[in-house]
């Protein structure tokens, strides 16, 4: 992947997910990455599938040629895929630097049609205090009014382009944006539409590890931070941290041991936080903030979902999605 680097594969929050948490005080659209009208697959465009009607029957898929692994109910042959999000009754999977999404029906398990969109690998938007909000590769922060589509407000949040673009979220106290070039996390108050506060990663984590116990909560009740480690220049501390939405306070820390490091997003429920690393997916109790289910994975760069009371994974590296029949 060239150019300016998306934490959309690297970094995981609590509130970049296509179905808007309750903990970020937005009310959902619905909407997906494929907004535009689906047309018909094409037999050049057709994702190679094989689905498992039942735990008895083996199935092969000609694309891969494979008994299906275990845990997988469903198998997509899908070029490069940039993402995977649930939203509109489907599960939308847009390809990396093509301008298309597949759509893919969780009733059926069936490749539905091909969305051709030039914004299909952006990431849902973020949304609160009537506006919608999204960040710049020059460093800014943008508030649009959704109804004029107009931008209201532009506020600096660095100098300079990015080379790891920002994400931003919204919840009840503030707007939040991951500035991942330097490492920070910045607070800005959508009632002046300035900065008040940038917070260095390394402070967050060392506030986390001072605290004593785990909060009680649902796992969308928190923010979520995967920190891979080239943030900032590198040299920090690789783990999961979960942050007060309201406060911005560091609450928990999970160092990653070298087997758990990877730089796939993260996917988050009530009870748990999915994480892909090293050919294995990984589920952190939100209770514990500690590990307590592993599954083996297809190597890659996997970046998880969850949606229609199952786990989905979509991995660049190998052209591969995948339903499994682990229960979220």
């Amino acid at each position: 992947m060239q150019g300016t680097r998306s934490r959309l594969l690297s970094i995981g929050l609590a509130c970049t997910s296509l179905i808007m948490l309750a903990a970020c005080g937005v009310t959902s659209t619905a909407t997906s990455p494929a907004a535009a009208s689906v047309k018909p697959l094409a037999a050049a465009d057709l994702p190679s599938a094989t689905t498992a009607p039942s735990a008895a029957t083996v199935v092969r898929s000609a694309a891969t040629a494979r008994p299906l692994p275990e845990h997988v109910i469903a198998e997509w042959k899908v070029p490069s895929p940039g993402g995977i999000y649930i939203g509109s009754d489907s599960v939308w999977v847009p390809w990396h630097g093509a301008a298309k999404t597949t759509r893919i029906d969780p009733a059926s398990n069936t490749a539905m049609g091909v969305v051709s969109a030039a914004d299909a690998e952006q990431p849902p938007v973020a949304q609160g205090f009537g506006s919608v909000w999204t960040t710049t590769t020059d460093n800014t922060l943008e508030r649009v009014d959704p109804a004029t589509k107009q931008v209201i407000a532009s506020i600096p949040l660095e100098d300079g382009p990015v080379d790891i673009l920002n994400s931003v979220l919204v919840t009840r106290a503030a707007v939040w944006v991951t500035q991942s070039d330097k490492a920070e996390w910045i607070k800005v108050d959508p009632a002046t539409n300035r900065v008040v506060s940038k917070t260095p990663w390394t402070k967050l984590i060392d506030e986390a590890k001072a605290q004593t116990t785990v909060p009680a909560g649902k796992g969308r009740d928190f923010l979520w931070l995967h920190i891979v480690g080239d943030e900032g220049g590198g040299g920090i501390e690789k783990g999961l941290l979960r942050i007060d939405p309201d406060s911005g306070v560091a609450l928990t820390f999970l160092p990653w041991s070298a087997d758990h490091e990877g730089d796939g997003p993260i996917a988050i429920t009530d009870k748990a936080v999915w994480h892909s690393a090293g050919g294995h997916l990984y589920r952190i109790n939100v209770a514990s903030n500690q590990i307590d289910a592993t599954y083996a994975t297809d190597p890659g760069t996997v970046h998880p979902a969850i949606g229609f009371g199952s786990v989905w994974l979509a991995n660049y590296e190998r052209s591969l999605v995948q339903r499994l029949d682990v229960a979220p």
